[in-house]
C-alpha cells in the first residue's frame, strides 16, 4: 500500500500539469489570436500540400474581420468576397466584384459560434514553448479541436490537428499549420497538409468599389 501511495502522489502534478495547457491555449479563444472576432487585419497565403509532399493549391484571404473577407485559389480567377451576409464575386483578391446573392442567418454569431465550440472542443493540448520554423523562434502551441453542427451552415461541422506558431511579441499566429482533417461532409480523416502564413496589415479595407 505504501508504495502504491507513493506512486500515486508522484503522479497527481501531471494531470495539473496538462490542464494548465489546456487553459493556455483555451485563452487563446477568449479575445486572444485563435479568436477570429479579434484577430487584426492581415493577408493569408495558405499552401494545401498532399500526404506526399506535392503541392495541390494555393489559397490566398484578405481579411478585415471575420465577416469581411475575400478569399480565393490563387490562378483559378474564381473569388469570392463577403461583407456581413451579401456576397460578391470576381477574378482576382482585387476584383472587379459582382453581386452573388446573400447568406442567411447571423453571419456573425455564426462565427462567434464556431471560436466558442473550438475552445469547447480543444483536446490535445501540447505547449511547446519556443521552437524554430524557417530560422525564427516562435511560441508555439499544438491541439485538435473541431466546431459543432452549425444550423447556419446545413448542419455541418469539421475539425483538424493544429499546430500554431506566435509572434513572441504580439503574440500573434504567424505560422498556422493543419492535418488530420475531419468533416461532416467526409467520410475519412483527410491527411493533406495546410500550412498558412499570415502578414499583418491595418490598411487592409474590403469593398465592392
Amino acid at each position: 500500500m505504501r508504495h502504491f501511495l507513493i506512486a500515486a502522489l508522484t503522479l497527481l502534478p501531471l494531470p495539473a500539469i496538462a490542464d494548465a495547457c489546456h487553459d493556455e491555449i483555451a485563452a487563446l479563444f477568449d479575445g486572444g489570436t485563435l479568436d477570429s472576432g479579434a484577430r487584426p487585419k492581415h493577408w493569408q497565403i495558405r499552401e494545401v500540400f498532399a500526404p506526399d509532399g506535392s503541392l495541390l493549391y494555393t489559397f490566398e484571404f484578405k481579411v478585415a474581420s471575420a465577416t469581411q473577407t475575400a478569399a480565393g485559389v490563387i490562378g483559378s480567377g474564381n473569388y469570392m468576397m463577403t461583407i456581413g451576409n451579401k456576397t460578391w464575386s470576381g477574378p482576382s483578391i482585387d476584383g472587379p466584384w459582382s453581386p452573388s446573392g446573400d447568406m442567411s442567418g447571423d453571419i456573425a454569431a455564426s462565427q462567434a459560434k464556431v471560436v466558442t465550440s473550438m475552445r469547447a472542443n480543444l483536446a490535445e493540448t501540447e505547449c511547446l514553448g519556443l521552437t524554430e520554423f524557417d530560422g525564427e523562434s516562435y511560441l508555439t502551441y499544438k491541439y485538435r479541436t473541431k466546431t459543432d453542427p452549425s444550423p447556419v451552415r446545413g448542419d455541418s461541422w469539421w475539425g483538424a490537428l493544429d499546430t500554431i506558431y506566435l509572434d513572441p511579441k504580439t503574440g500573434q499566429v504567424m505560422i498556422w499549420i493543419q492535418t488530420e482533417h475531419i468533416a461532416s461532409w467526409a467520410p475519412d480523416m483527410k491527411m493533406e497538409r495546410h500550412v498558412t502564413r499570415l502578414k499583418y496589415d491595418e490598411t487592409i479595407v474590403i469593398s465592392p468599389e
